[in-house]
C-alpha cells in the first residue's frame, strides 16, 4: 500500500520538503523509524484509543502516534500528530517509556502521557488515518500488542492517583 502523505525531508535546514515514496522504502530497509505514541487521559472517560486506518497496525486499536520529524522535539511531535489526527490540543505530561513494532519494518516509539488543554474541544477525526475512536480505562479488544506493557503501567498509575 502506498503512503498517502510522504514524509518531510530536510536538507541541513529547517525547511521541509517531501521524501519520495521510493526513497522512504529504502530508508525503512536500513534503519528503524522513530515515532511518538500519545496516551491522552481523561479522568472521567479513560484513555483515548484510535482505530488505525493506515499501516502499521491497520484496523487495530492504538494511542495516537506518528513519526518524529528532523529537528522536532518529541513533545512537539506529540502535539502536531494529535492535532493532525483528531484535531485536539494537548499538554504533554510525562515520558512513559519505549515500545517497538517489528514487521518488515522496525518502528521505535517514545510513549507519552498527555491531557487535553481544554476538555470542551471538539474532536475532528482525520478519516485518512483514523477509522474510529473510543475512551476507555480498559484495553480495547484488538489493541496492537506493543502497547500492552505501557497500558498496564498507565493503569497502575491511575489506580495510585
Amino acid at each position: 500500500m502506498e503512503r498517502r502523505d510522504p514524509l518531510p525531508l530536510h536538507h541541513g535546514s529547517n525547511k521541509i520538503t517531501w521524501i519520495p515514496d521510493d526513497t522512504y522504502k529504502i530508508i525503512k530497509q536500513f534503519i528503524p523509524i522513530v515515532c511518538v505514541d500519545v496516551f491522552i487521559t481523561d479522568s472521567k472517560k479513560g484513555f483515548l484509543w484510535i482505530q488505525r486506518n493506515i499501516p502499521p497496525q491497520l484496523h487495530q486499536w492504538a494511542p495516537i502516534g506518528g513519526r518524529i520529524l528532523k529537528f522536532e522535539s518529541p513533545e512537539a511531535a506529540c502535539k502536531r500528530i494529535v492535532k493532525k489526527e483528531v484535531g485536539l490540543d494537548i499538554d504533554v505530561i510525562e515520558f512513559l517509556g519505549l515500545s517497538e513494532f517489528r514487521d518488515e519494518n522496525h518502528f521505535i516509539s517514545l510513549n507519552f502521557k498527555a491531557t487535553l488543554k481544554d476538555n470542551h474541544q471538539k474532536m475532528i477525526i482525520n478519516k485518512n488515518e483514523v477509522s474510529g475512536y473510543l475512551y476507555s480505562y480498559d484495553l480495547p479488544l484488538g489493541t496492537a500488542d506493543q502497547y500492552i506493557d505501557i497500558y498496564q503501567k498507565l493503569r497502575r498509575q491511575t489506580h495510585e492517583e
